[in-house]
């Protein structure tokens, strides 16, 4: 059985697994359940530290589903460090973090590929080789959820309406999708929060020209979503927001951070 194992424990998040779930436990808590059930999110993917009570207040709306099914959930995640084209969902069996395995849907995959022979399909592990964004949402759903299986789809150079085919192919009621990215990189608080309010604005409104002002890394993956939800009659909604300043204290060069939901 191949397993990937975890690139950022120990960094990113801890590596003992009590303090690991603990850590999940206590971001969960500190925020409010909106009366909506989400059919997927976007969630950050830095270390806790910084992006951690985003991530979650977004995770924490999961708590509205029915968490005793076995749902299968698809992760739309970019590739910070390999470049290559279309997408890669690896030909690993189970990822595997301090928590435990994650069994990937193999069959899935191949059913996908077996019918969507336009689209650019891979399964290179080298791009997974150091990636923490998929790795980072793992846990808050290990916690969460009491069974699932994994779709990991990991992209580069690849188009919205290709994330849109992900999305409708692997739909269905015991299907969450999550999209994996923080947003504007390395500005002062005050440019950031102005940059960011364009990707509040284009999911909430689910626009694409909006969206074409949001600098998140995960754009890609956000736009595809949105194009799925539009086709879907999804609502957008932002559910948290904050910057890296708000932990570092260092307002000059920030990182923003945005959790959202989609319901019907």
């Amino acid at each position: 059985m191949k397993i990937k194992r975890p690139n950022v424990a120990g960094v990113f998040y801890p590596s003992d697994p009590k303090k690991l779930r603990d850590t999940v436990l206590s971001l969960l808590k500190n925020f409010q359940l909106f009366p909506l059930k989400p059919v997927g999110l976007v969630a950050p993917h830095a270390g806790y530290i910084y992006s951690g009570a985003v991530a979650g207040a977004v995770y924490k709306q999961l708590e509205n589903l029915d968490l005793s099914k076995d749902w299968m959930v698809v992760i739309i995640a970019p590739s910070h460090y390999f470049p290559f084209e279309g997408i890669t969902f690896g030909s690993y069996q189970a990822f595997e973090t301090p928590l435990g395995q994650v069994e990937v849907d193999r069959k899935a995959i191949e059913r996908f590929v077996d019918t969507r022979k336009s689209l650019r399909v891979s399964f290179s592990d080298t791009p997974y080789d150091g990636e923490h964004s998929l790795e980072v949402q793992l846990p808050f759903l290990q916690v969460l959820l009491k069974s699932f299986r994994l779709v990991p789809v990991l992209y580069s150079d690849t188009k919205p309406e290709e994330i849109k085919e992900v999305l409708n192919f692997f739909e269905g009621e015991d299907t969450l999708f999550v999209v994996s990215s923080d947003l504007s990189h390395y500005y002062s608080e005050n440019t950031a929060r102005y940059k960011d309010s364009f990707c509040h604005a284009g999911i909430e409104s689910l626009d694409a020209k909006l969206l074409g002002r949001c600098e998140a890394c995960g754009i890609t993956g956000i736009t595809g979503a949105v194009f799925y939800a539009r086709e879907r009659n999804l609502k957008g909604k932002l559910i948290d927001y904050k910057t890296s300043g708000e932990v570092s204290g260092e307002r000059h060069r920030v990182v923003g951070y945005g959790g959202y939901i989609f319901t019907s």
